[in-house]
């Protein structure tokens, strides 16, 4: 609503005041910086989000333990950094099954909020860098991306507006008679426990199968860990 354009533009303004302590020295120095020329596209794409972590948005830990390298998965089959900078930049990525349920329902309830939950799957591909042609070409039609790097920052846009989003759904769910949302808890429960099932009925083949793949990296990987 066109109302609501000067409100938003008064907040602009105030965001961009008080944002200017940390924006003007930083722009002071840029140009006697190494970021002044922009950063190639290998050291640009550094630490984007893994495909496979795009998982443990809703399963937590899902890949392992970041915190220790001898227990997470990423180094084997999510690897995205460089020497010893470790496979990410983001210690957790999870926002949890409810709430990406929640931003779904909200939505579902209008247009305009549809395009929103399409701008957070834009900024979501963004994340994952070289995974996918969309940052490549950002990058290139957006000069000052190339003074950053980790594309994996990109999450917290697409968090924010999914967070956004799940607001909405939780208040439509006081129209939401609670038979369907015993139904659609039961329905999620039960898929979750299929897949911990799955897992534990695997999990000597899956074992078998990281340990042949992780036989060389260094430091050891803990695969029954």
């Amino acid at each position: 609503r066109w109302a609501a354009v000067p409100v938003l533009l008064g907040a602009a303004v105030l965001s961009l005041a008080l944002a200017a302590v940390v924006l003007l020295p930083a722009s002071l120095m840029l140009p006697n910086s190494a970021r002044a020329a922009g950063f190639s596209d290998a050291h640009g794409n550094l630490w984007f989000t893994h495909p496979l972590r795009v998982l443990e948005m809703i399963w937590p830990r899902a890949l392992g333990s970041r915190m220790e390298d001898e227990l997470s998965f990423t180094r084997v089959f999510a690897n995205t950094g460089a020497g010893g900078l470790g496979p990410t930049s983001a210690q957790s990525v999870y926002l949890g099954a409810p709430a990406i349920g929640l931003a779904l329902l909200g939505a579902s309830q209008r247009r305009e909020l549809r395009w929103l939950l399409v701008v957070a799957m834009v900024v979501l591909a963004l994340a994952l860098g070289p995974a996918t042609p969309l940052y490549g070409w950002y990058r290139s039609v957006f000069p000052p991306e190339r003074m950053l790097r980790y594309p994996e920052k990109h999450l917290l846009g697409a968090h924010a507006l999914l967070a956004l989003l799940a607001g909405v759904g939780l208040s439509r769910c006081r129209a939401i008679a609670p038979e369907r949302l015993r139904t659609t808890a039961a329905v999620g429960a039960g898929a979750l426990a299929l897949l911990a099932s799955l897992g534990l009925l695997f999990r000597r083949s899956l074992e078998e199968a990281v340990a042949a793949r992780a036989g060389s990296v260094v430091p050891p990987l803990d695969v029954h860990g």
